[in-house]
């Protein structure tokens, strides 16, 4: 099973049709999107929340469809990331009803071969406004120094951990044979380092990966880390972690095919748009 992954495209189109246009290829099984899906800004929080459902609605869904109905043995995986109103989860739920795409925030799908793949929305705290999809990493961890007093949220939080969550997902298959779509990367690796130079990924994380070994974790959120670590992959035991960051808004789509057969064969490329 040959996988694309991106991630963090923020309602890019021309990225979006380059993806679908590079997923279409015969050696491409399955498509991952990582999170961040919708773009960005509004000048009301109503109206940013409007902007984001018109987008998936109006774009990204029927985007989808025409492509599954061409290729219907090609899925589509997704995840929600920090930068999207979970209130608009439901467009996406509504699509996995219909056939269009599997929306794996806390479930699991099955890739064939005896490999799944599963998906994680939360990040650990962020100094940003938009908290609908944030959570502690462990109980008793600090939030960060934030940029604004307002707290933006379109749904009620979730309370609970992100180690917590970690476990009910590890249980709902073998990790070894699963491919985790988690949107914020591991602490204190390749793939989490902030333009400040601090590590700002998720202990959680972390601790999860070290813990259960999974087949390979594909991750998002820290946009130019890759950049700033000089490399979009790490390894932590026997799990290949990958970050290919983002070059939004430059016209760029950074993507990495993986082969479940042979997990350490990563082919990334930087496609111009």
């Amino acid at each position: 099973m040959r996988l694309l992954y991106s991630s963090d495209l923020h309602g890019n189109r021309k990225a979006y049709g380059a993806l679908l246009e590079r997923a279409s290829r015969d050696d491409v099984d399955a498509l991952v999107l990582g999170g961040d899906l919708c773009p960005r800004g509004g000048s009301t929080l109503g109206e940013w929340i409007a902007a984001q459902r018109e987008f998936l609605e109006s774009f990204l869904v029927p985007l989808f469809s025409p492509f599954k109905k061409k290729y219907p043995a090609k899925n589509i995986f997704a995840i929600m990331g920090n930068d999207d109103f979970r209130k608009n989860a439901d467009v996406l739920e509504k699509a996995e009803k219909e056939g269009v795409l599997h929306f794996i925030h806390k479930k699991k799908a099955e890739l064939g071969g005896g490999f799944f793949i599963a998906g994680y929305g939360f990040v650990n705290t962020t100094p940003f406004r938009l908290k609908d999809w944030e959570k502690k990493d462990l109980e008793g961890a600090k939030m960060p120094p934030q940029l604004s007093s307002e707290t933006v949220r379109s749904v009620p939080e979730e309370k609970g951990t992100i180690a917590e969550d970690m476990e009910d997902i590890a249980a709902l298959s073998d990790p070894r044979k699963t491919v985790y779509a988690i949107h914020a990367p591991p602490f204190n690796t390749n793939l989490d380092i902030a333009s400040s130079g601090q590590h700002v990924g998720s202990v959680a994380i972390r601790d999860f990966i070290e813990k259960h070994s999974p087949l390979a974790t594909l991750h998002g959120h820290i946009h130019e880390s890759p950049e700033m670590s000089g490399s979009w992959m790490d390894v932590l035991g026997t799990t290949v972690c990958v970050n290919v960051g983002s070059a939004y808004p430059r016209p760029i789509l950074p993507c990495c095919a993986i082969d479940t057969e042979s997990i350490t064969t990563l082919s990334y490329e930087e496609v111009l748009l």
